[in-house]
């Protein structure tokens, strides 16, 4: 408990020991918890400080355990001290560096940096760091984010709200569609683009990070763009590129009950109005060419059209993909 609460170990360790006896020294202590009784001392001082343990008489000196429902009150008062005292405080830091980014020079606003540890680096850190949504468009070659763990490599994962585009011919590689599965959670949101013109991700509409330059045209960047107008720009940019795309189903969101498509022919369907041809799809899902068509062909029937354009508008207009 007391771990849980900016305890030590050796605090926590004490103290579950003293609520069960009347009293005990440092040196019983040590002894029980098998640990030295400089360490056992130090631990029975801190918890003295807080409340959680009293003691009395000499020669040597006994300790008492405060009662649990007491001490844990204490100490849950102490932490929602300082968590009001942390919110504070960077509430006043947040206050002053808008305040700082409203008298930013033009220089100030725009950072570009051509290191790939830096960028990746500062990437990491802004999507980590993402409180409310992240906006993603992903142009070729498809990239992602990963962190060390250990000898491991994982994804980096965003909370809030996220969409992201994907420029159509990042699924024209084989595995490109699993790898964004891989990156992707449930909730989120995506679409595709015919052409997506640029790499870009903003988070929390503060802070927006593109591609400066292609890497057959010069040496390669990464520019970091900070609330100013030209962040409000990228948004309404983001936002037009978005009302242009094509809703795209990765296979991760349940089906609503109500749906007539099964999870299969939502995914098909999805892939199919982004523009792949059959076979693409089929390489994508690891199926054969003719399942693809048997399932174009069930989506039609049930659609009762003759043509996948017709297909295309009434998926569209009966929301099979989402809200129309």
């Amino acid at each position: 408990m007391l771990t849980d609460l900016g305890g030590t170990p050796d605090e926590d360790a004490a103290y579950r020991y003293l609520i069960t006896v009347p009293s005990a020294t440092a040196a019983t202590i040590a002894t029980e918890l098998d640990r030295p009784v400089p360490a056992v001392t130090v631990a029975l001082a801190a918890l003295a400080r807080r409340g959680l343990v009293t003691s009395a008489g000499a020669d040597p000196v006994r300790h008492v355990a405060a009662p649990p429902t007491i001490a844990g009150q204490v100490l849950l008062n102490q932490q929602r001290e300082a968590l009001v005292r942390a919110e504070a405080g960077l509430a006043e830091l947040v206050k002053a560096y808008r305040q700082g980014s409203a008298l930013r020079a033009v220089t100030e606003v725009v950072e570009v940096i051509k290191e790939p540890d830096a960028v990746r680096q500062r990437v990491t850190g802004m999507l980590r760091g993402a409180r409310r949504e992240m906006l993603a468009l992903v142009a070729p070659p498809f990239l992602a984010i990963t962190v060390d763990d250990e000898d491991a490599q994982i994804p980096v994962r965003v909370s809030g709200a996220n969409r992201t585009v994907y420029d159509r011919r990042i699924f024209e590689t084989p595995g490109a569609l699993e790898s964004a599965r891989t990156y992707a959670h449930a909730e989120d949101e995506w679409r595709v683009h015919d052409r997506v013109p640029m790499k870009l991700i903003i988070v929390d509409r503060e802070l927006a990070v593109l591609s400066t330059v292609y890497a057959e045209t010069g040496p390669p960047g990464t520019m970091l763009v900070h609330r100013s107008t030209l962040l409000e720009a990228l948004l309404g940019f983001y936002e037009l590129i978005w009302s242009q795309s094509v809703p795209l189903s990765l296979g991760l969101a349940v089906t609503p009950a109500d749906s007539p498509l099964s999870d299969e022919e939502r995914l098909v369907l999805s892939l199919l109005l982004t523009g792949m041809t059959d076979q693409a799809i089929a390489v994508h899902l690891g199926v054969g060419h003719r399942s693809v068509q048997r399932t174009v062909r069930r989506l039609m029937d049930l659609a009762e059209v003759g043509t996948r354009i017709q297909l295309g508008w009434h998926a569209h207009r009966y929301g099979w993909l989402g809200p129309a």
